[in-house]
C-alpha cells in the first residue's frame, strides 16, 4: 500500500476492491448521517474526501458545504 505501481500490474481484483471500499465509504456517511451527524472534517493537505461527502449528503437533501 500506498507505493507507485503501474497500471498494467492493476488487476480486476484490485478494481473490485475500489469499488468495493468506495460503497462501504458511502454507506458509512449515510449511516453517520441517519444517526445525527452534521459535522465532518478532514483533515490533511488536500481536500480529497470532503466532495464525496458533499455528493452523499446531497442525496438525501442536506445541504452540504465545504470550506
Amino acid at each position: 500500500m500506498g507505493a507507485i505501481i503501474s497500471g498494467a500490474a492493476l488487476t480486476a481484483d484490485d478494481y473490485g476492491r475500489a469499488q468495493r471500499a468506495s460503497k462501504l465509504f458511502g454507506n458509512q456517511v449515510r449511516n453517520m448521517v441517519r444517526d445525527g451527524a452534521r459535522v465532518f472534517v478532514e483533515v490533511g493537505p488536500k481536500s480529497i474526501l470532503a466532495d464525496r461527502v458533499g455528493e452523499i449528503v446531497e442525496q438525501d437533501g442536506i445541504t452540504s458545504i465545504a470550506l
